[in-house]
C-alpha cells in the first residue's frame, strides 16, 4: 500500500471532521471512508487528522499499517478500524494542567522502575497516558506490581503512593477499588523500608 502522500489533497479530511462532530465514533468514520477511499490508508490517516492528531506523529502511527489493513477483506472495515483504535491510531493526546502532569510524572517513574513488561500491558499503560486516563494507569499499576527480578520495589510503591494522593485530591474517579489500591500502595512503600515523604499512609 506505501506510505500516505505528504498532502492532504484527495483525503477526505474534512467529510472525517463533519461525522466526527457530530457523534459519530472514529471507528465507525474510518469504516465509511474505507469504502470509497483510495487505500485503507489514507482512510485511517484521514480521520487522524480530523482528529486533531499532527500529520507527523498520524503517519507515525500509522507506519506499518499498510500489511495489516491489507489482509482485510471487502465488508471487513469496521474490523480494521477496531484493530487501529486498539493500537492507538485514532488517540488524542490530553493536555494536562499542573497537578495532572505532576501525576504524570510519578507514573512514568513507576512505569521505568517496573522492569520488564509485557509488550501489551506496556502499549496500554503509554496509551492512558498520553489520553490523560491517568486513574486507569494507576489502578493497572498497582494491581501489576514490580517485576519480581528487574524491578525496583521501593521506588515503584513510593512513585505510585504520591501519584495516588494526588490523584485523590480532586478525582471523581476514586472509589472503593481506588481507595484499596492506594492503602496497598501504601503499604508496600512502607515495606520496603523508605515510604512516601507526606502520604501519612505508613
Amino acid at each position: 500500500m506505501g506510505n500516505p502522500k505528504s498532502d492532504d489533497a484527495g483525503l477526505p479530511v474534512e467529510t472525517a471532521r463533519a461525522a466526527l462532530g457530530a457523534g459519530v465514533p472514529a471507528v465507525d468514520v474510518f469504516a465509511e471512508l474505507a469504502l470509497k477511499a483510495a487505500d485503507l490508508q489514507s482512510a485511517a490517516l484521514a480521520v487522524c487528522l480530523a482528529l486533531g492528531v499532527p500529520r507527523a506523529d498520524a503517519e507515525q502511527r500509522l507506519d506499518g499499517s499498510d500489511e495489516l489493513l491489507d489482509e482485510l477483506n471487502p465488508g471487513e472495515e469496521r474490523t480494521g478500524g477496531e484493530i487501529l483504535e486498539t493500537l492507538g491510531v485514532f488517540d488524542v493526546d490530553r493536555s494536562l494542567d499542573e497537578r495532572g502532569e505532576e501525576i504524570k510524572r510519578w507514573l512514568g517513574t513507576a512505569i521505568g522502575a517496573h522492569g520488564t513488561f509485557g509488550s501489551g500491558h506496556a502499549h496500554s499503560l503509554w496509551r492512558r497516558l498520553r489520553t490523560g486516563a491517568l486513574t486507569g494507569a494507576f489502578l493497572s499499576l498497582a494491581d501489576s506490581g514490580p517485576h519480581p527480578v528487574e524491578g525496583a520495589p521501593s521506588t515503584y510503591w513510593e512513585a505510585l503512593t504520591r501519584a495516588g494522593e494526588l490523584l485523590s485530591a480532586d478525582n471523581r474517579e476514586v472509589d472503593e477499588r481506588f481507595e484499596k489500591a492506594l492503602e496497598r500502595c501504601r503499604r508496600q512503600a512502607a515495606g520496603t523500608g523508605r515510604g512516601c515523604p507526606g502520604t501519612g499512609g505508613r
